[in-house]
């Protein structure tokens, strides 16, 4: 009789423990999906985001001046003789620059215009800032950041968007757009993977080049690469999905059963 009772009492704390355990579980789940999804809406809802790069004007698609705020995505702000470049509600909008005069009334400024997918008007503009702001990328890497892991490999990697930088800019293509497109494909697939290498790289302060900060840089860098893609008619292979979506009403199988301990 006392067996049989311990049999009992034992099974319900076992019982109890399992509740418990299954309880725990369940609410670390639901915080670590909670958190996820949380995590990933912000990623897509900061994608093209200035976050290293503010204080700037825009003229809005109206053509009025406006602060700078994350409604305006993939921002690259005028600069000496160029013009300006954004994203609005999936739009892309370029702001050409002011007139310089040296007296008179001021020049009222002009609106912006969409850029086409694929209109190949701006990608010789885009490409020169490019190349100049990979430059200083590489500079940057070379004097302050040789001490950081994988050093070698990942300037390599940024000196290759270095290059094909110059060769869209430059006359080596000979006018050959399907060249000139492949070789934009590329370059923001290795500009991607030095985004990655970088993001939690430190600096050793040697030497400052740039006004730029290297997340700066590497932001105003994919916002150029983004309207260059865009002005070429390339799109980026991340949006391009991977397979075809599952048919309707498949269902996931369960896990595998653990294998047997030897």
């Amino acid at each position: 009789m006392k067996l049989g009772r311990s049999r009992i009492r034992f099974a319900s704390r076992y019982s109890m423990v399992s509740k418990k355990s299954v309880t725990t579980a369940v609410i670390a789940m639901s915080f670590w999906l909670a958190w996820t999804g949380s995590s990933l809406a912000q990623l897509h809802h900061h994608e093209g985001v200035a976050t290293h790069r503010r204080g700037f004007r825009l003229f809005s698609p109206h053509g009025h001046m406006v602060e700078h705020h994350d409604d305006y995505r993939y921002v690259v702000p005028h600069a000496a003789h160029h013009g300006a470049y954004y994203t609005y509600e999936d739009a892309h909008y370029y702001t050409p620059p002011a007139p310089r005069v040296a007296a008179g009334p001021p020049v009222a400024a002009q609106r912006p215009t969409p850029i086409e997918f694929g209109g190949l008007k701006h990608y010789e503009a885009l490409a020169e800032r490019l190349d100049a702001l990979a430059n200083q990328l590489c500079l940057d890497l070379h004097h302050n950041y040789q001490h950081n892991r994988n050093y070698d490999e990942t300037y390599r990697e940024a000196y290759q968007v270095l290059q094909a930088a110059k060769f869209i800019h430059g006359a080596e293509h000979a006018g050959d757009r399907d060249a000139i497109r492949r070789s934009a494909g590329s370059l923001d697939n290795v500009f991607h993977h030095v985004q990655g290498e970088l993001r939690n790289w430190s600096s050793a302060d040697v030497r400052p080049v740039g006004r730029y900060s290297l997340a700066a840089k590497l932001e105003e860098m994919e916002a150029l690469l983004h309207h260059l893609m865009f002005d070429l008619g390339v799109r980026p292979d991340h949006d391009n999905p991977p397979g075809a979506p599952p048919p309707d009403g498949e269902i996931a199988p369960p896990p595998r059963p653990p294998a047997p301990r030897p």
